[in-house]
């Protein structure tokens, strides 16, 4: 490869890199004044319960996440396919197979990274948990916005934009695996709160981008990925709601 033609694919990785987090980004702040907009403009809608509130504001802010970076785009020309996206042919059963057998690599892989981090850097915090930004469920739609919000959203979602997407882009023009590990450095810097930074999480994070990175590469598709993903979210959605529910029942 030439130093001109380097150059080019290594300015197309960036700049596409730092769309998808820009695009990420910005959806999230648009909703947000969106439902400010909204709320002044009627308040009846302030008296609604939180957690609802936060299921629409995901749901707004993944939307025009996914239209931003496909869409806009395509107004200089530079359009999207569904393959890129990785929604080219239909689920399949193998697809459910590939998510079965990665589910202890992503495990394996996460442990390892956190331990070797902390060996490094002796001052991570290995007992941090991701944020979640619902609380005090206790009416069946509570926790049925929850559930729709955390396994079935965001997986779809963020596969779509982050190995859909991003790494659909990426791969179209550096090694796959190369793109792999970008679009998982990408997906962990987004999932790091602004304040009080928590490094297990993006580290956690950032494995399991890796494991669904090879997914999309190894089936083509962001099915696998997506239901890992949605996998991961309902064990932790059981842990952190269901089981105390249950729990406080007996």
């Amino acid at each position: 490869m030439s130093v001109k033609s380097f150059a080019k694919v290594s300015a197309f990785t960036i700049v596409i890199a730092l769309w998808t987090s820009v695009a990420f980004i910005s959806a999230q702040v648009a909703a947000s004044l969106v439902l400010l907009v909204v709320t002044a403009a009627f308040p009846v809608v302030g008296s609604i319960n939180q957690n609802v509130m936060v299921g629409v504001f995901a749901a707004l802010a993944y939307t025009l996440a996914l239209l931003a970076a496909v869409y806009i785009p395509m107004l200089v020309r530079i359009g999207t396919t569904k393959s890129e996206l990785g929604i080219g042919r239909a689920i399949q059963w193998k697809d459910l197979g590939y998510t079965l057998l990665s589910i202890v690599p992503y495990l394996l892989l996460s442990v390892s990274l956190v331990v070797i981090f902390k060996l490094l850097w002796s001052s991570i915090d290995t007992e941090q948990a991701q944020e979640i930004p619902f609380s005090d469920l206790y009416l069946p739609i509570h926790y049925i916005v929850a559930f729709i919000t955390l396994v079935v959203m965001a997986p779809v979602a963020e596969e779509l934009l982050f190995r859909g997407y991003l790494l659909g882009k990426l791969k179209a023009k550096i090694n796959p695996y190369a793109a792999v590990v970008i679009s998982s450095l990408v997906f962990g810097a987004m999932h790091l709160p602004a304040k009080d930074i928590q490094w297990a999480v993006g580290i956690d994070t950032f494995a399991l981008g890796l494991v669904l990175g090879y997914l999309r590469i190894k089936t083509d598709s962001v099915w696998s990925g997506i239901l890992l993903h949605a996998t991961k979210n309902a064990v932790a959605f059981y842990f952190l709601f269901i089981n105390p529910y249950v729990a406080g029942m007996l």
